[in-house]
């Protein structure tokens, strides 16, 4: 893909948040899911992260997104 996206999607009664601000550290941690996104980011520099509240967020982030833009080809995208 031109422009790789990696969606993060929460649960709406659940707090917004990967963890709290207490348990971030400036060491890289193998069980540290902060540290897998940074490391993650930096090997894929193109790659976008976006991040939902909820699957209706969601749902209408993709509405955005694909407002004026044709649905995509199956086979297209597949390549």
């Amino acid at each position: 893909y031109k422009l790789p996206i990696l969606l993060i999607e929460f649960e709406a009664d659940k707090s917004f948040g990967l963890m709290s601000p207490s348990e971030i550290t400036e060491d890289i941690l193998s069980n540290s899911v902060i540290s897998k996104l940074a490391l993650l980011v930096l090997h894929f520099p193109r790659l976008r992260l976006v991040w939902s509240r909820s699957l209706h967020a969601t749902a209408q982030l993709f509405a955005s997104l694909k407002l004026n833009h044709p649905e995509p080809e199956p086979a297209e995208a597949a390549l």
